[in-house]
């Protein structure tokens, strides 16, 4: 009687609202705030390094053209070049490593939000999971870029689907298929409720991001009367100016705002987790 029950929910009727897990998300940001900005910081600060690489050797977005232009020109590949693009390559695969590191950490710490208080201790936790996180998150990856390079719409569906595939991995230990099965049945009968959910955070992700920006040009024009008011008004100088300050604000808000999305997702999940079917 009660799987009948079950059965006939209409869709996201038992599912918490979207406005109602945004006041959670932001009674549990405001507690740990301080950790979460801790496990960012590492991947960011590495982006750094990388950025100055890429663009010693060439834009990053098109080093392999770049490299092959020089060989099909015959032209002389200098040691300096070569040693560039090496250097990016592994500073390009440990970036990635990190990242994978710390959004697992990040999950890791919101999930035992009373266990692990330290960013040491959620690394540390974190390092056994990489390599089944990393292997999952690849395989749900080529499923929905292969599903929108067929067809958009199937695409679109198996990214729903596997929304939440992350949190599986982190907080069931399931991998590979397993993990994209159970995050699909936790998304069966309320696939648009589900939506509804992921869109309401993007539209949040989006408004703080217009705000950051106008902030950020805000800056600028300030630090740019400033520097001319002082009677340097270099294209150079206030170029590098410019160049930090937008380094600056981009390293803010991936340490204050992007955790925000990570918990929003983790309660939806929670909240499939707990009323499916």
């Amino acid at each position: 009687m009660s799987e009948q029950t079950t059965v006939d929910v209409p869709l996201g009727e038992s599912l918490t609202s979207p406005l109602r897990i945004l006041q959670q998300t932001w009674q549990t940001y405001k507690k740990h705030w301080l950790l979460y900005a801790s496990i960012l910081l590492l991947p960011n600060v590495l982006m750094w390094p990388l950025n100055f690489v890429g663009d010693y050797i060439g834009q990053s977005e098109s080093l392999v053209v770049y490299f092959w232009s020089l060989v099909v020109a015959g032209d002389l590949i200098s040691n300096w070049l070569i040693g560039g693009i090496i250097i990016y390559l592994i500073l390009l695969a440990i970036v990635i490593l990190v990242v994978f590191w710390a959004q697992i950490s990040l999950i890791v710490v919101i999930n035992q939000v009373d266990k692990v208080t330290d960013w040491k201790q959620a690394f540390l936790i974190s390092k056994a999971k990489i390599w089944s996180f990393a292997g999952t998150s690849v395989l749900q990856t080529l499923i929905v870029v292969g599903g929108l390079l067929l067809l958009v719409v199937p695409g679109f569906i198996w990214g729903i689907w596997y929304a939440f595939v992350p949190y599986v991995v982190i907080c069931e230990g399931l991998v590979n298929m397993p993990a994209l099965r159970q995050s699909k049945k936790y998304v069966a009968g309320r696939f648009w409720a589900v939506v509804w959910r992921l869109v309401f955070i993007a539209v949040v992700g989006m408004v703080l991001g217009l705000i950051f920006n106008l902030l950020q040009r805000s800056i600028m024009e300030i630090v740019i009367l400033i520097t001319q008011a002082l009677g340097s008004s270099s294209v150079m100088v206030l170029s590098d100016i410019n160049l930090v300050i937008i380094s600056m604000m981009n390293l803010v808000l991936a340490l204050l705002v992007a955790p925000i999305a990570v918990i929003y997702n983790y309660l939806v999940y929670k909240n499939l987790k707990e009323t499916a079917k």
